[in-house]
């Protein structure tokens, strides 16, 4: 091939294969995250993440044939459009909660495309480049594969926390899409078939491996280097939440770092291939699985980010020094059915991750992700050791087993019938994650999210910490009710509490959101009696503040709160006209976003008589907030008599359907405070709000009683 219709053709196939692999990443990402926030189940994302992998168990092999048989190039078209379509049919699938078995077979489906794109892709090289150029291409096809392994978690991590599910499922059907558009500009060569049947001699695995036994070494070490080594993707999610609390833009992000460590060494072997050879190939295991080990004992974002390089890049390298020296011995006009045998080893991550998945249901995840590291050291010892030293790598794999679990048995959080039960009188609370006797009278009190604080703060109740916003800060419309002017402790974002601190508090109860904490659940009811309660409502924060005066003995104080919102709501009656509709909506760059009727300022217009004038859904997000999404145009066809606006209205002031709007038109609209209005939930944040309308109203009626002309 001459060197310009090479670098034409390597170009047009890189640039369609990396958009298909962004697109793949998505859709992991966003397979993974969905299923375990849904589902809360190590052993259901395990499941899944079998039917995305178990075919190629049984098709590689098929596939390998057929890509002997037809025409390559079609065959890898085919099967991306066929890809895109049945990504799209998960993100549905998921959008509107559909069964688990639903969602399973469409998963199945889809992943009889991506078991044999493997061979398809493959075997397809082989037709496209030979000799020399072969073995660099093989190389530089794993670090566009392990580009768009930093790309696509990044991306898919953001999308997950912006835009939602569906449009990153979208997303990844439209690039996979655009994979085998590219593959119709390259031009199809002469050993790829002008799409008929080609006839071969027949072909025996047994007496090919005969003549190349390399072969037979490489395919029996990958099948259980990938067993052990190779669900640490799947299992990361499980990782991130439940071992380092962390949300979906980090669980994307530590994807990408694996990732970036996979591309530094798929790169390094494309400029030096003479790096690829058996020894090197079993140190390259055997590395990986030391750096799971790693990954079993990190505790933070950034140790868990530096293992996670070590395990992509020795990962990486193993992958791709096997693939390097399976396609340099192979023949080449047999390509198909020997790579489709040796990419059945993918079959053998889902086997892995099912057992990984089990032992991370019934006991602590550490254990479980450091069983695949250990699997990976005992697999090279005793399946391809040197021979000189095979007795010093069995007790070496033996004695770091030993060693792992003696640390991780450290790391198990202690059970809560120790630190977690209270002494002296206690009351039994129900709430939503069970009955819980917890002491009267408490005087040692963290809450993790600000409603909680804000009802404390009303009850004049010390409290000695509080998760909060990333800014560390106390909202200022609570600042000057804080008890005593004792600032309690900031404990860490309210998604992410940090448990040391916590616990250094020496609390003596726990306030939780049953959603939002749910992962936390078993460390904080070690720690201290720990109650979860819901605050969407005004209605369910009135009764968590009537239930804390149960606890800490202040009803009298509870009532006076009570007396104070009736108060309010009633003076708000006495000046509002009627029914009239209102609505609060934050004003962003692209859209507006708007409080639902459930919502605890939806709920609180409706008790001062006023008409929410939203009645819609929550949008589908992982968030699960009374949270809306809507446009200029929904506004506009909504028009309340009062519009109540945060964030940015400004950028909105020469939108037409925005200042046509009646209530923008005709001065009926307010900017108010984010961080009250949008923010806040509790009984002070109620009364401070009821104010600010009844201001409003005043205000509203003043400028109505003017004589006209002034």
């Amino acid at each position: 091939m001459p060197n310009n219709i090479f670098k034409d053709t390597l170009f047009r196939f890189n640039v369609g294969f990396l958009s298909a692999r962004i697109g793949e990443w998505l859709f992991t990402v966003a397979l993974n995250w969905v299923i375990f926030v849904q589902t809360e189940s190590p052993l259901l994302l395990a499941a899944i993440n079998a039917c995305r992998l178990l075919p190629n168990l049984v098709l590689s092999i098929p596939a390998g044939h057929l890509a002997d048989l037809y025409c390559r190039r079609r065959l890898n078209i085919a099967n991306n459009v066929g890809n895109a379509v049945l990504t799209l049919g998960v993100g549905l699938t998921l959008l509107f909660k559909l069964p688990f078995t639903v969602c399973a077979v469409l998963v199945v489906l889809r992943a009889v495309t991506t078991a044999t794109e493997g061979p398809f892709r493959n075997a397809y090289l082989c037709s496209a480049f030979q000799g020399d150029k072969l073995k660099s291409v093989v190389a530089q096809n794993a670090s566009v594969m392990n580009l768009g392994r930093i790309i696509g978690p990044v991306a898919g991590g953001a999308l997950l926390a912006t835009a939602g599910s569906f449009v990153t499922f979208v997303l990844a059907a439209l690039l996979t899409a655009f994979y085998g558009w590219a593959l119709t500009l390259i031009p199809t060569f002469h050993r790829d078939g002008p799409g008929k049947k080609k006839s071969r001699p027949s072909f025996s695995f047994k007496e090919t491996f005969a003549r190349h036994p390399e072969l037979g070494k490489l395919v029996k070490l990958a099948i259980p280097v990938m067993f052990f080594g190779f669900p640490f993707t799947s299992m990361l999610p499980l990782v991130t939440e439940s071992v380092l609390h962390l949300g979906s833009e980090e669980f994307g992000a530590l994807l990408a770092v694996s990732a970036a460590g996979a591309l530094l060494a798929s790169s390094k072997l494309s400029f030096r291939p003479d790096n690829s050879n058996w020894l090197s190939t079993r140190l390259y295991a055997a590395a990986f699985g030391v750096s799971l080990l790693g990954l079993a004992a990190a505790g933070d974002f950034y140790t868990a980010a530096v293992v996670l390089f070590a395990v992509g890049y020795f990962g990486q390298a193993y992958r791709t020094s096997s693939r390097m020296l399976f396609q340099d011995v192979i023949p080449k006009e047999e390509a198909g059915k020997l790579l489709g045998l040796a990419l059945m080893d993918r079959g053998m991550i889902p086997l892995g991750g099912l057992l990984i998945g089990g032992m991370a249901e019934f006991c602590d995840p550490r254990i479980a992700v450091a069983t695949m590291g250990v699997g990976c050291l005992m697999s090279v010892s005793l399946f391809f050791p040197l021979f000189k030293f095979r007795r010093y790598f069995s007790l070496a794999g033996i004695g770091i087993a030993t060693t792992v679990a003696l640390v991780l048995s450290g790391c198990q959080p202690q059970s809560p019938k120790t630190t977690g039960t209270p002494t002296g009188p206690t009351l039994e609370v129900t709430h939503a994650w069970g009955a819980t006797q917890v002491p009267k009278e408490p005087d040692r009190i963290v809450v993790l999210d600000l409603p909680f604080l804000d009802a404390f703060s009303a009850l004049d109740q010390v409290v000695v910490g509080f998760a909060g916003t990333s800014d560390k800060e106390i909202p200022k419309y609570l600042a000057d009710r804080i008890p005593g002017k004792l600032t309690p402790m900031f404990v860490g974002e309210r998604k992410q509490p940090n448990l040391e601190v916590i616990l250094s508090l020496n609390p003596d109860l726990i306030v939780a959101n049953p959603d939002r904490h749910k992962m936390i659940r078993p460390q904080l009811e070690s720690i201290a009696p720990t109650i979860a309660l819901t605050d969407d409502s005004l209605g369910q924060i009135e009764e968590a503040t009537r239930l804390f005066a149960r606890i800490t003995g202040k009803e009298e104080k509870a009532d006076l709160v009570e007396q104070n919102i009736t108060e309010a709501v009633k003076k708000a009656q006495s000046i509002q006209n009627g029914q009239p509709s209102v609505l609060v909506v934050g004003a962003f760059e692209d859209e507006f976003s708007t409080w639902t009727k459930g919502s605890f300022i939806g709920s609180l217009f409706q008790k001062v008589g006023a008409e929410y004038a939203f009645d819609g859904p929550p949008s589908a997000s992982e968030s699960q907030t009374e949270v809306a999404k809507i446009t200029v145009e929904g506004l506009a066809e909504l028009d309340p008599d009062y519009l109540f606006v945060y964030g940015d209205p400004s950028r909105w002031e020469e939108n037409p359907l925005y200042t046509q709007i009646s209530a923008v038109e005709s001065g009926r609209s307010l900017n108010v405070d984010r961080d009250l209005w949008s923010r806040a939930r509790g009984p002070i944040a109620a009364q401070k709000i009821l104010e600010s309308y009844v201001d409003f109203l005043e205000s509203q009626q003043e400028v109505a009683a003017q004589p006209p002309g002034r």
